[in-house]
């Protein structure tokens, strides 16, 4: 984050809010705002235990706001069992749908391939839900 911040330059990044937590044990997070965006490509997939989907999933409940959207690409199901050498969990779009419940509408979702600088492939789903505003 460090690095990040000098790249920024100082006037960009007092305008950011950086924060250290950890999405499965929050000790700062579920204390912002909420939030009209969650955004997350590429670290569902490296929580494997389902304690740790749960918590990861009640903290965007209770950050994301009526009528606000979630963004999140995850390991495709049908995709690599390992990234950067670590295990990861693979979802389909019903998997993610049965985590965030009814309350999150699927609009939409797709499958990609991203080629990584080495040539090696991954397989991803991308989501986007909307939070119902009922």
């Amino acid at each position: 984050m460090e690095a990040l911040r000098q790249r920024l330059g100082h006037k960009k990044s007092k305008n950011i809010n950086w924060i250290v937590d950890d999405l499965c044990n929050s000790q700062k997070l579920h204390l912002l705002d909420q939030v009209d965006l969650w955004h997350d490509r590429a670290v569902l997939h490296f929580f494997l235990k389902p304690g740790e989907q749960d918590a990861y999933f009640k903290l965007l409940k209770h950050l994301v706001k009526e009528n606000g959207y979630v963004i999140i690409a995850a390991f495709n199901y049908n995709g690599a069992l390992k990234c950067s050498g670590l295990p990861v969990h693979r979802y389909k779009q019903e998997m993610l749908e049965d985590k965030l419940g009814q309350e999150f509408l699927i609009k939409r979702s797709f499958n990609y391939t991203y080629t990584n600088p080495t040539g090696d492939t991954r397989e991803y789903i991308y989501t986007l839900f909307q939070r119902d505003a009922d």
